[in-house]
């Protein structure tokens, strides 16, 4: 028999200790004990048939690690298996699925409004006459009344400019936009608003005037005023009765004066008796 029977032996009483089914300390018992009886044959025989001691230490030290661990793993070693190895192929890491985002309603566009898109109120689309006049102690007031004669709406904006017309001849007035503190309310003078004038419907624009004489100058007296709407440059003709002209004498203000108020879609002056 070769020197290497004795661990032939040796290997054969190992497979026979280990129960690849249970492992833990008893599994590690039985082959110590294995080991021991290889070991007590071993003085029997000659030196020459015994295990070295080197060999047989690694051995036995080895295998009681091992299968403290678990009994399975040399079982298959010693019977010439390989004990699989962990794949190297691993499963994809699992992405969670992207929340979906809330869908966010877009805001309504605003709807436009009424006066977008109407032209600006030309002169040949307005007729103009004079109405609720009224005052005292030198001062007099009324609403310039601007009828919308076309067919289309349009709008107004602003302020009127005037023009006093005597014996075929215009002169421009002095006008002033809230002088006489007239118009006012609470003491804040009036804001110019976008009036949409529908056909057959009417603007207005108050006016104050003075007709008492200041100065040694006469003042003068118009027959009809020419009136520049807001945005255009040409002007509607507003006939005054002969029986009643205006008088526009001066103030401090201008030599010639008139206070207006911007264009509103409520007569200012219809409200006084």
């Amino acid at each position: 028999m070769s020197s290497n029977d004795p661990e032939q032996t040796l290997r054969d009483r190992l497979r026979r200790a280990i129960d690849p089914t249970v492992p833990g300390p008893a599994a590690a018992e039985r082959v110590m004990n294995s080991v021991a009886a290889n070991a007590s044959d071993g003085k029997r025989g000659d030196a020459g048939s015994r295990i070295g001691r080197g060999f047989g230490t690694l051995l036995v030290a080895s295998l009681v690690v091992v299968l403290v661990g678990g009994a399975l793993g040399i079982s298959l070693a010693l019977r010439g298996r390989n004990v699989p190895a962990p794949s190297s192929h691993t499963n994809p890491p699992v992405v969670p699925a992207a929340t979906p985002s809330p869908t966010v309603a877009p805001h309504p566009s605003p709807m436009p409004s009424p006066s977008e898109g109407l032209a600006t109120c030309r002169s040949a689309d307005l007729s103009a006459r004079f109405a609720d006049q009224n005052g005292a102690a030198g001062t007099l007031g009324g609403d310039i009344v601007l009828q919308n004669v076309g067919a289309a709406p349009c709008t107004l904006d602003g302020y009127t400019d005037l023009q006093g017309v005597a014996n075929g001849h215009a002169t421009q007035l002095g006008v002033t936009h809230n002088y006489s503190g007239i118009f006012s309310n609470n003491g804040r003078p009036p804001v110019p608003r976008l009036v949409t004038l529908a056909p057959a419907h009417n603007a207005y624009v108050a006016v104050v005037y003075s007709d008492v004489q200041s100065t040694s100058k006469a003042c003068p007296s118009y027959t009809s005023l020419l009136i520049t709407p807001p945005g255009d440059g040409s002007t509607v003709t507003m006939a005054i009765p002969t029986h009643t002209p205006f008088m526009l004498c001066s103030s401090p203000a201008a030599s010639i004066w008139i206070d207006e108020a911007p264009v509103s879609s409520i007569a200012y002056f219809a409200k006084y008796p």
